[in-house]
């Protein structure tokens, strides 16, 4: 069984193994197997990588993240230099949604806005925008309208969960009101509990996913 500091041991030594984040300034704290991320970061772009770090570490119950964006002051850029940064990046790698999002930026916090037909094209937007240095934090207010979606999205989902070696479907419950999907149950660690996510989304016509799974795990009291 897996104390707390253990945890914050294995937590800091992926944080130290993942050679592309800067951790110098990041602490860790963990009670009960829910870990807080603390400090800041150079780049947007790390701070996703901490975060998928913590994430990776068996035994996570949950990832509490508190981390700034403190650019360097020789790689700020203005807004409307971001701006057009963005509006480049977008018609380049997805010349299909390009048209149908609205780029707004203030601080260095850009704001997405418009219409797009799934939960990929939406993480694929904002994935896209995060690889731009100068990017303090992405705010995704992209509305996801299918153009169709199947006769019944639960009996999909629970099929492609049963498909999946690394899911214990079993344990997941799945229900659907409309094209809102809730998922429900217990799974072993944070990992399983985003895949199940994950999944669910795939499905054709899902606009919204309601995450309600519980990663169980009994931890020992004291340190």
């Amino acid at each position: 069984m897996t104390t707390d500091l253990q945890l914050q041991r294995d937590v800091i030594a992926e944080l130290a193994w993942e050679s592309a984040i800067d951790a110098r300034a990041l602490g860790v704290t963990v009670e009960q197997g829910v870990v807080t991320l603390l400090g800041h970061v150079p780049s947007l772009a790390q701070k996703q990588m901490a975060e998928a770090a913590v994430q990776r570490v068996r035994g996570v119950r949950a990832l509490a993240e508190e981390i700034e964006v403190r650019l360097p002051e020789g790689r700020k850029w203005h807004d409307d230099e971001i701006a057009k940064r963005a509006a480049d990046v977008l018609a380049w790698r997805s010349p299909d949604l390009a048209e149908r999002i609205l780029i707004i930026v203030a601080e260095s916090v850009v704001t997405l806005s418009g219409t797009v037909e799934n939960h990929h094209q939406r993480v694929q937007a904002e994935q896209d925008i995060r690889l731009l240095s100068g990017v303090r934090r992405v705010v995704n207010d992209l509305v996801i309208r299918p153009a169709a979606g199947p006769a019944n999205v639960r009996d999909t989902i629970v099929t492609a969960f049963e498909r999946s070696a690394d899911l214990e479907a079993q344990n997941i419950i799945v229900a659907s009101i409309g094209d809102t999907v809730i998922l429900t149950g217990k799974v072993r660690s944070c990992h399983e509990r985003q895949l199940a996510e994950h999944v669910a989304w795939a499905a054709p016509g899902v606009t919204d996913v309601r995450n309600r799974i519980v990663v169980e795990a009994r931890w020992p009291r004291g340190q």
